[in-house]
């Protein structure tokens, strides 16, 4: 993580904070896409303020659950969207498909 991009998320603690804990909101930018969440129940409210205490002391192992989780049913796509790697043809794997069961 870039010196600038840390100092820049430490300046809106106070402000994510608020917004997290007490209006149970929380707006981001994912893979060039922004992401926003409402009514978070109060245990994804601690979760999320678990993952940015690890954003502050940089915990070799981290207090919180994982935040997102990504499933990639097949490796191949004719689409090209623009913020996929998969579409761009950028991974260089052979095309394959998840397996229902391990799904």
């Amino acid at each position: 993580m870039r010196t600038h991009e840390r100092k820049s998320g430490l300046l809106r603690a106070p402000e994510l904070i608020q917004d997290i804990f007490f209006r149970g909101r929380y707006d981001f930018v994912y893979d060039q896409m922004s992401i926003s969440t409402r009514f978070m129940s109060m245990r994804k409210r601690f979760n999320l303020l678990k993952a940015g205490s690890n954003f502050i002391y940089r915990r070799l192992k981290p207090l919180n659950m994982p935040l997102h989780m990504q499933f990639e049913l097949t490796n191949f796509c004719s689409l090209h969207c623009p913020v996929c790697p998969t579409g761009l043809g950028v991974m260089h794997r052979k095309p394959k498909v998840m397996e229902f069961n391990l799904f």
